[in-house]
């Protein structure tokens, strides 16, 4: 496609400049967010089309021009007519679109059914969804449905890509905010066992046992933290009264 569009660029440069300065001008935008030069990290790349569709609308109208050098709004016949109609049914989907960008987790749950296949798109909408909630959680029901539905996006993600870590440390957070530490316990050992090196899962799976009173597993993954890290006094705080209530 780009080298179709840079060949059109070329071939058109006398002839008819408005298709290669907007050939041109899509290219040199498009091409820095194509995975070509660099790979590009992130969702939400909708955005990243905006610059290069300046282009591209610029190359369709010197292509209307080349077809129909007549073309004229002031005189309405069948190209121009039917242009008409394409500027208006494409400007209402603009409209329509828009409002789909009212926050990240509006426009990802709209997107979620084009994307449900997409591992790191269930799991961002997540992210984004849960965190919104508990931002403002007061425990109601609508409340308590949304982090089901966000635990539900997470399950999504782990059955696609089940060896990525940080999956189930985000579905096991999920159910802490439930009070559901049974499956929480499960979900972050499965995170430890994809990292076992990851603070973060440590620290979770000793207070996770600390608050089910497995005191022994608390020391346990207590004494795995502190084996890399000294600086957290909470884990010390856990091993020690663990090793008190064993006693």
């Amino acid at each position: 496609s780009y080298l179709l569009l840079f060949y059109c660029a070329i071939y058109f440069f006398k002839k008819q400049p408005l298709i290669s300065i907007g050939a041109i001008w899509f290219i040199s935008c498009i091409l820095l967010f194509s995975n070509l030069p660099v790979l590009v990290a992130g969702m939400v790349g909708e955005r990243l089309a905006f610059s290069g569709s300046l282009g591209f609308c610029m190359m369709i109208g010197g292509v209307i021009n080349w077809i129909n050098p007549q073309f004229s709004y002031k005189k309405i016949r069948g190209l121009e007519a039917l242009s008409i109609l394409l500027l208006l049914a494409f400007s209402l989907r603009t409209f329509a679109r828009n409002e789909k960008w009212e926050s990240t987790t509006v426009l990802m749950s709209n997107d979620i059914e084009h994307l449900e296949n997409s591992a790191q798109a269930n799991y961002l909408l997540g992210v984004h969804s849960i965190k919104k909630t508990l931002k403002n959680y007061k425990g109601s029901i609508s409340d308590i449905q949304e982090i089901q539905q966000s635990i539900k996006y997470f399950k999504r993600a782990i059955e696609i890509e089940p060896k990525h870590y940080d999956f189930h440390l985000s579905l096991a957070k999920a159910y802490l905010s439930l009070d559901e530490n049974d499956l929480a316990k499960r979900s972050l050992e499965d995170s430890y066992a994809l990292a076992p090196k990851a603070l973060i899962s440590l620290f979770e799976l000793a207070k996770i046992n600390f608050m089910l009173k497995e005191y022994k597993q608390a020391i346990s993954y207590s004494s795995l933290y502190l084996e890399q890290s000294t600086n957290n006094h909470l884990i010390y705080e856990m091993a020690a009264f663990g090793a008190y209530y064993l006693d």
